[in-house]
């Protein structure tokens, strides 16, 4: 009877903190990254020659698309990121909601 006692109440724990969590962000919303609030955006690629190339990012429609390239670039041990979306060229996808920017994720400070 106790362990029955004990799930119950696990069980219910688990569904209230959950139910906390989901108020605390709304559905899409990021948080920035440690360091991604320093992360700098440009669409001039002379800003970023002499810069080594760490990767490349997608912004994501379903969510705060500037925080999503931040963070990624964060991840990629990025801190500039060059935005090179071309609807012309196919690197740009139109959606119903816009275009999804493209970009190229950057370090140009060096540790």
């Amino acid at each position: 009877m106790l362990i029955r006692e004990r799930c119950e109440c696990s069980a219910l724990l688990v569904a209230v903190a959950l139910v906390t969590l989901a108020g605390c962000v709304a559905p899409g919303q990021m948080m920035l990254a440690p360091g991604a609030d320093k992360v700098r955006i440009t669409k001039n690629p002379t800003d970023v020659s002499g810069c080594l190339a760490v990767g490349t990012v997608d912004s994501r429609p379903e969510l705060d698309s500037e925080v999503y390239m931040r963070n990624h670039t964060v991840g990629h041990n990025g801190d500039t990121l060059l935005i090179t979306y071309d609807p012309s060229d196919q690197q740009g996808k139109l959606l119903a909601n816009g275009l999804i920017e493209t970009g190229v994720e950057y370090r140009c400070v060096r540790p």
